[in-house]
């Protein structure tokens, strides 16, 4: 009877506490880019405060903040006037935000990544990335379109950006993954506003038999 009368005398602030105590939101990489972001900045982060989330279920994501202000980027169009494109490398580091093997798994499927040899990996293709860029230039095993170190050249030119009258035209191959299907290889045209609207159309498809088997996909023009 004592104890039980001790024990409810006693605050509980610290049951409170823990009540209002707010799960992080953790930055893992502030993101370096060729093109400007307007007055915030990119970030890939573990947002712990998700309607549902777990500590143990939170994703990385991409972020634009602003101050105390945060957007969650799940295509183009929240960036849209956010950000400024001047430069044929600038417009290719946009499109890579949904294709490059530091964020392509944030969008949902079909999963894209663009066809590209390890020994041609650099800093600006995982947004600064140092680690990985390190791990994707010695891969014997190939990442999303990223070919194993060592592979014969792709029978295609590399990604090319040209001008226009409203911004820029990139031009690349694509290797596109949805659960439980065959890798499909895409010559896609991705066309880029100076004020980051991108529109991309796929000019050419072809379900590839290996993710870097591209015979059939260059047998017909």
């Amino acid at each position: 009877m004592l104890t039980a009368l001790l024990l409810s005398t006693i605050p509980l602030a610290q049951d409170k506490s823990l009540e209002d105590w707010v799960p992080p939101f953790v930055i893992r990489l502030r993101l370096s880019t060729q093109f400007q972001v307007l007055k915030g900045e990119l970030v890939v982060a573990r947002d712990f405060n998700e309607p549902g989330g777990l500590p143990t279920d939170a994703f990385e994501r991409l972020y634009y903040i602003d101050g105390r202000r945060r957007t969650k980027i799940l295509d183009h169009r929240p960036l849209v006037g956010k950000v400024r494109i001047d430069t044929p490398a600038a417009a290719l580091d946009y499109v890579r935000l949904w294709t490059s093997p530091r964020t392509y798994w944030m969008f949902g499927s079909p999963l894209r990544g663009e066809v590209l040899r390890a020994e041609d990996v650099d800093l600006n293709f995982v947004f600064g990335d140092r680690e990985l860029a390190s791990k994707l230039k010695s891969t014997s095993v190939g990442n999303r379109g990223v070919l194993p170190r060592g592979s014969a050249p792709p029978p295609f030119p590399a990604a090319r950006v040209v001008r226009s009258a409203r911004g820029f035209v990139v031009h690349r191959t694509l290797v596109a993954v949805e659960y439980e299907s065959r890798p499909l290889a895409e010559e896609v045209e991705e066309t880029v506003s100076r004020d980051g609207r991108v529109v991309r159309r796929v000019r050419r498809s072809q379900e590839l038999s290996q993710p870097h088997d591209w015979s059939r996909f260059f047998q017909v023009k």
